[in-house]
């Protein structure tokens, strides 16, 4: 029989479909016997090309991809498989004698896994990588659902890979890392973990719902967003990249480093997280709230926009960080704390009333800022410097302190700011404030004690309470503690508050008396002189009085003017010397006033006996302290 030259390399038909048949063979599983299927990967596969995907590289020739199959991984010589669609599998087992396995998902796989996740008992973690063409239309992508767990694999998704946690899965252990233009998504109750993350620039992860990062270690150089209910757990997170929370979404108790940026937006919250600013920008907007957060800024600027809170935050400034307050935020309870080279600012329409705020030597508290006529703050203290400044028609803006009762010492400098007339300082609340230090406070607007007791403590002729009018209203007190506290032509106005002069001097300028009012010398046998100028030109409210206290003859000393002529007869009517008879006054042709009967009552004598000792020992420590 004669052949053509076609028909001598054609096969023959029956040759040709079983070699097509074989090949077909190759890829489909055997038939599959039970609805869910554990499926072993085979010692000597007989084909890595799309290796997950062949029958016959399984034993049994099942390949596992349903919901509910475990694929069974041992000792294989190959380890580096890929798919060619995609996969549904509870769980994926590593044997103890299981050599360390490479799988790659690329643009035809979607792999999920919803059972037990990935078990290793190998003594190799096992990698998975997530490839994907962005221009591919096939889903890409790894997801662990249900309660599935990545055990200690390692995870890492490529460019525009994905990866996903759903219902209650978690990176456990596992290592993921999602490269420039991947992502991750964590959502219903999900978990980061003890594992470890590492978002790429340019990459970011997604928590919502009630995911948390848990215990995780996260370095961030891309996006991380925290929304719904998510939280940052107690995770270890190095941003330098741009973390964001929104929501209800909280940093929870985690401990952060930033130098990068942070923003919470809408109702999110700090939480009770220790975050640690060392550049960039740390950003409240909303409603949101540095709640019970430790915030240490050591660069950069933490700011409270809209109507943020500072919550019952702790917040510290230092190395140049600076910590700002603007539009309506409104510093709540936070315990701010401003290191040398650091700063507080306050803007626009913002508040701090509960807030305390501690300014240490080279720190700054600045309020010209303020659209506002005043701010009111719980207290202040510290050796730094505190700028209050005037309102933008150039009058005093008021500095509001004490609203809480504590007691605080202020040994730094309050001063003007630029231009205008100055601020004012308005001791408000019980406690005690004390104006301390070497430097003179040159604040214009005057010094108002409503409430509580200002201490005068300068050194010796170093003016504590600025150059403006001083005010003592009724539940006020006024105490010197040094000489010469004041301006010499300084306004002063009892308005029913009480002025300790404890056995120290000091030039005052007009008196003004608007109320029941007191001056206490106290109980020392000190020499002490209070030296008003003349005031006979300024109205004093007729039917008050004016009691001093503890006047000693020939210690202490009252004076108005240079000359008989420093106060009128209806003012020395209004002046009670107590424990002296009748306690009415005269002035003499120098302007000291004193009581009419030189005598004390005898109820006064046995004090004036008690104060001798005392006052023999402060002029003693007086002279040797000058010495």
């Amino acid at each position: 029989m004669k052949f053509s030259k076609l028909q001598a390399f054609a096969p023959s038909a029956p040759r040709y479909l079983a070699g097509l048949a074989l090949i077909a063979a190759s890829f489909i599983a055997s038939p599959r016997t039970s609805a869910q299927t554990n499926a072993t990967w085979s010692a000597t596969p007989g084909s890595a090309a799309w290796g997950w995907s062949v029958g016959g590289n399984w034993v049994g020739g099942v390949v596992p991809r349903e919901s509910g199959d475990t694929a069974i991984f041992g000792l294989s010589n190959i380890t580096n498989l890929t798919a060619s669609s995609s996969i549904y599998v509870s769980s994926l087992t590593f044997n103890a004698d299981a050599p360390a396995y490479t799988f790659n998902f690329g643009n035809d796989a979607d792999v999920t896994i919803d059972g037990a996740g990935i078990v290793n008992f190998s003594g190799y973690a096992p990698e998975f990588v997530i490839n994907r063409n962005p221009y591919h239309a096939s889903p890409t992508g790894l997801t662990l659902a249900g309660a599935a767990k990545a055990g200690n694999a390692i995870l890492r998704v490529n460019e525009w890979g994905a990866m996903r946690f759903q219902d209650t899965a978690s990176l456990d252990q596992g290592t993921l890392t999602i490269a420039a233009y991947g992502s991750a998504s964590f959502s219903g109750q999900t978990s980061f973990g003890t594992g470890a993350v590492t978002v790429e620039g340019q990459a970011s992860v997604n928590l919502g719902n009630e995911a948390t990062a848990d215990s995780a270690s996260v370095e961030n150089h891309g996006s991380i967003y925290f929304n719904d209910d998510a939280t940052a757990g107690n995770a270890t997170i190095l941003n330098y990249g741009s973390a964001i929370f929104h929501d209800d979404s909280s940093a929870g108790w985690a401990t952060i480093t930033s130098s990068g940026g942070m923003t919470f937006n809408t109702q999110s919250s700090a939480g009770q997280a220790n975050i640690t600013q060392t550049a960039g920008t740390i950003r409240f907007y909303d409603t949101s709230s540095a709640a019970n957060s430790m915030l240490t800024v050591k660069g950069g600027v933490l700011t409270f926009f809209d109507n943020a809170v500072g919550g019952f935050s702790s917040i510290v400034a230092e190395t140049g960080g600076a910590v700002e307050f603007r539009n309506n935020s409104d510093a709540q309870y936070a315990l701010v704390t401003v290191r040398s080279g650091s700063a507080v600012r306050y803007f626009d329409s913002t508040s701090a009333s509960a807030s305390n705020v501690t300014v240490e030597a080279g720190g700054q508290f600045d309020m010209t800022g303020l659209d506002a006529s005043e701010l009111r703050v719980a207290s202040i203290s510290g050796a730094g410097e505190f700028i209050i400044g005037t309102t933008g028609t150039g009058d005093p803006r008021a500095l509001y302190v004490g609203g809480y009762g504590a007691d605080t010492e202020v040994s730094g400098v309050i001063v003007n700011g630029s231009g205008g007339r100055g601020g004012q300082l308005v001791k408000v609340g019980g406690g005690t404030l004390t104006l301390s230090g070497s430097q003179a406070n040159t604040f214009y607007g005057g010094l108002t004690v409503e409430r509580g007791t200002v201490v005068l403590a300068k050194s010796p002729g170093v003016i504590s309470a600025g150059r403006g009018p001083i005010v003592i209203a009724s539940q006020g007190t006024l105490r010197f503690a040094a000489d010469n506290q004041l301006v010499a032509d300084t306004w002063f106005t009892l308005a029913g508050g009480l002025l300790q002069t404890n056995g120290y001097s000091a030039s005052i300028g007009s008196l003004e008396l608007t109320a029941n009012s007191t001056l206490d010398f106290g109980s020392f046998l000190v020499p002490s002189t209070i030296s008003f100028e003349d005031s006979s030109e300024i109205d004093w409210t007729p039917g008050t009085t004016l009691t001093v206290l503890n006047y000693q003859v020939g210690f202490s000393n009252l004076r108005f003017g240079s000359n008989g002529s420093g106060l009128t007869v209806d003012q020395l009517g209004q002046i009670y010397f107590s424990g002296y008879g009748t306690g009415l006054a005269r002035i003499d042709l120098d302007g000291y006033v004193s009581p009419v009967s030189a005598i004390p009552e005898p109820s006064t004598y046995a004090a004036l006996a008690g104060a001798a000792v005392l006052g023999f020992a402060i002029v003693r420590r007086r002279r040797q302290a000058t010495a």
